[in-house]
This record gives C-alpha cells, structure tokens and sequence, in this order.
C-alpha cells in the first residue's frame, strides 16, 4: 500500500472496506419494517499492520503521515494505491476515525490500526451532480419593480393604466 509516495509498512497488513448504507425507519410506534434508503456514505479502508520493535522510525514515520495537515488546518488528501481501494474505486483518502497502536510483546513488534476514509466519493460526486442538474437556472426576465410613492414617473404609469382599465370596464358593462 502507499500513500502519495510513501510506503506503509506491509508486515502483516491487512485492510478492509465497510461503507455505511443510511437508512431511516418508517414504521413509527409500529412493529413494520419499513424503512427509506437515505443515501450511500463514504468508503472506509480499515488497515492493519506490524511494526517490529526493533524498527521504531517506521511508526514514528506512519505517526507523522497521519497527523499530516495543510496550511488551513484540513487534513491531508493521500492518493492511494492498494489492490483493494482499486478494486473498490477509490483513489483519494484521508485518515479518520482512530489511529490505534499496542505492544504486542510476543511478536516483539508494535500492531497498528487505522481508518481511511474515501476523499470524494462516487456517492458524494453522484449527490453533487444530482443537485447541479435539478436546481433550475433562475434569470429574471422584465424590468425592476419598485414599491409605490418610491418614484413619481412609475406612479404616473399606474394611475394611468388603472385609469384605462376602468374606461375598458366601463364599457364592457
């Protein structure tokens, strides 16, 4: 697995996806089991690995690539490259969630644990483009229209309209 360029270490590593299917309960004080589909959240890569005790820069390195942010404060963006996130299509992640590490003294070596989180998923640009094309261009078509007694000329303009629909009603009656 990398990330930009960097190489996790791959003793023993292993990573899983789980992604969220939102979902809402329908049924009310009711015992049916309906339920509304809300959407698809982002992809999450579970990673797992080894670190032996003997080479401590490999975690203090991995510490530091997790905890990397940018000049605004967000985290850093990582292009990975694993046969899994290939296979699941994604291409951008961020850590998340917990980065987790414990001794484990009978294999001399540290195990490490973290989540990455699908940067830009499909399901979120699939949302996005959903609401470009449903939200209709509003344009405005005709003149500006003030409120009365804001201008002596549009006044003038209404009065006489009103005057020629009363000849027209009038005439009609």
């Amino acid at each position: 697995m990398m990330l930009d360029n960097y190489v996790v270490p791959n003793k023993e590593l292993k990573v899983s996806m789980s992604m969220r299917i939102d979902s809402g309960d329908l049924s009310g004080q009711s015992s049916a089991t309906t339920t509304t589909h809300k959407g698809f959240k982002a992809k999450v890569l579970n990673v797992s690995l080894l670190i032996p005790f003997n080479e401590p820069d490999l975690l203090t390195e991995l510490i530091t690539i997790a905890q990397a942010t940018l000049a605004d404060g967000s985290l850093k963006i990582y292009t990975i490259t694993d046969e899994l996130a290939k296979a699941i299509k994604v291409r951008k992640v961020k850590f998340t969630e917990e980065f987790y590490v414990r001794e484990m003294d009978d294999l001399k070596a540290w195990a490490v644990q973290f989540a990455l989180q699908d940067h830009h998923s499909v399901p979120e640009k699939t949302e996005q483009r959903q609401q470009v094309s449903s939200a209709p261009a509003q344009t405005t078509g005709g003149e500006t229209v003030t409120g009365e007694g804001d201008n002596q000329e549009d006044s003038e303009e209404v009065g006489f309209f009103e005057r020629q629909l009363a000849k027209m009603d009038k005439a009609l009656s």
